[in-house]
């Protein structure tokens, strides 16, 4: 969100307000489903957070 606000803010102040209809819409408990996908391991995480 932080990067969509300081990327638009001259062009288009309130394009945020798009962005966050789309993130909140998605934590909605009607559009959850099961995610392929595993959580990071500890180790992936270590390694993401170092990398940063």
């Amino acid at each position: 969100m932080s990067q969509v606000i300081r990327e638009s803010m001259e062009t288009a102040p309130d394009a945020w307000r798009r962005c966050l209809g789309f993130f909140l819409d998605g934590l909605r408990a009607g559009a959850a489903h099961p995610i392929e996908v595993p959580p990071l391991t500890q180790g992936q995480l270590g390694e993401v957070a170092r990398s940063h």
